[in-house]
C-alpha cells in the first residue's frame, strides 16, 4: 500500500512540475512569439473579423481612434477622467493591437472574457465588453473595475504621464 502511494504521489509532483514547466514556456516564450510586431499592427485595426470572433460590435469611435489618436502608440501613461472627482487615474501601459490573434493571446494571458484593448501597468488588462463599457480587469486590487460607460467616454480622458515617469 505503501509503495502504491509512493508511486501516486511521484506521478501527481511530475504531473505539476510538467504543469509549471509547461506554463513557464508558455508564457515566457510562446506568448512573445505570438505577440510579435504588434506595434507594428496597432494601427491596423482588424474590426470586422474581430467582431465576428468575439461577437461583440466594436465602435467605430475606437476603429478611428486606433487609426488616428495618437495616444494608441503611446506607453506607460495616465489616463484622467476629469467627471469624477477627485480625478481617476487609469494607468496605461500599452495599446493592443485590435486583431483575433492579439485578443485571443490576451485573452488567454488575462484570463478575461471580452476585447482587450490595453494593459495597465500592473498584471491588468482593459477590455471592452459587449455592453460597449471599459472594465479593467485584474489589476492591482485584483478585482474588475468599471473605467468608462462607452469607448466615447474612455477617449475623452486625458492622457497624462504616469506617476514616476
Amino acid at each position: 500500500m505503501q509503495r502504491v502511494l509512493g508511486y501516486l504521489f511521484a506521478a501527481g509532483a511530475i504531473t505539476l512540475l510538467v504543469a509549471v514547466l509547461w506554463a513557464i514556456l508558455r508564457f515566457s516564450v510562446l506568448s512573445p512569439r505570438r505577440l510579435r510586431n504588434a506595434q507594428l499592427r496597432l494601427r491596423f485595426p482588424k474590426v470586422a473579423e474581430l467582431s465576428r470572433w468575439s461577437g461583440i460590435a466594436i465602435p467605430p469611435a475606437l476603429e478611428a481612434a486606433y487609426r488616428t489618436d495618437s495616444r494608441i502608440e503611446k506607453s506607460e501613461f495616465a489616463l484622467v477622467d476629469p467627471c469624477v472627482v477627485p480625478p481617476k487615474r487609469w494607468e496605461i501601459g500599452h495599446f493592443i493591437p485590435l486583431s483575433v490573434s492579439d485578443a485571443m493571446e490576451w485573452q488567454k494571458i488575462s484570463g478575461a472574457t471580452g476585447v482587450p484593448i490595453a494593459t495597465d501597468l500592473g498584471k491588468g488588462v482593459y477590455i471592452l465588453r459587449s455592453s460597449g463599457s471599459i472594465v479593467l480587469v485584474g489589476g492591482s486590487s485584483g478585482a474588475e473595475a468599471i473605467v468608462a460607460g462607452s469607448v466615447a467616454q474612455f477617449l475623452g480622458f486625458t492622457a497624462q504621464e504616469a506617476l514616476g515617469a
